[in-house]
């Protein structure tokens, strides 16, 4: 009798464990978020030492890999992306405004410019696709398996927020602190209309 209760309650976790085709179609297909960070270029470690011309040596111990961050708001995001390391390096300390996709704390980068003015700001702009959800009065949107908490801007957008809860969203916002201020939230599938996309 216990040996068949346990088979059953292996049977119900394993079971518990698979995921429903609609919550795997849903982490396939969520989107990235895209975001767009400007701060200062941080860079951890030490540089490679140049090649040594003619050196017959075979060096076994290679130096540390060197880490590239940007840090906005008091919070360093962790850039990956090899193609723009060497323009990283020239900008160490400097100003850049990073774009790319973020997940976690993470940004695979898509590009690196400097500020064509010499404000020193400091922002995280999010763009984001997902499910909006509204539990016990705390605003969040879902994307795939992560969730961000949301704050508004204005009384407005959160009304627009009340009307679309529980369905798929885009919005825009400021990432601060753990928490995207929304300034703007929309039906996704405006989004897929042909003439909301410019030529």
């Amino acid at each position: 009798m216990l040996a068949k209760w346990f088979l059953a309650a292996v049977f119900a976790g394993l079971v518990a464990s698979i995921p429903t085709p609609a919550e795997a179609q849903m982490k396939a297909k969520a989107a990235p978020v895209k975001v767009t960070i400007r701060g200062t270029v941080v860079i951890v470690g030490p540089q490679a030492p140049p090649p040594v011309k003619d050196d017959p040596v075979v060096h076994g111990c290679l130096p540390p890999l060197r880490e590239y961050y940007v840090e906005a708001n008091g919070q360093r995001y962790l850039l990956t992306g090899w193609r723009f390391r060497g323009t990283l390096d020239d900008l160490k300390g400097q100003q850049v405004i990073v774009t790319g996709t973020l997940e976690l704390d993470t940004v695979a980068v898509t590009d690196v410019t400097q500020p064509i003015d010499d404000a020193l700001i400091e922002y995280v702009k999010v763009n984001i696709e997902g499910t909006l959800e509204r539990d016990c009065g705390v605003w969040r949107v879902r994307v795939g398996e992560m969730t961000y908490q949301l704050a508004f801007v204005s009384d407005p957008i959160e009304a627009q927020a009340v009307e679309l809860t529980g369905n798929p969203v885009f919005l825009t916002g400021r990432l601060k602190d753990g928490v995207v201020t929304v300034t703007d939230v929309s039906p996704v599938f405006l989004h897929l209309l042909p003439w909301s996309h410019k030529a």
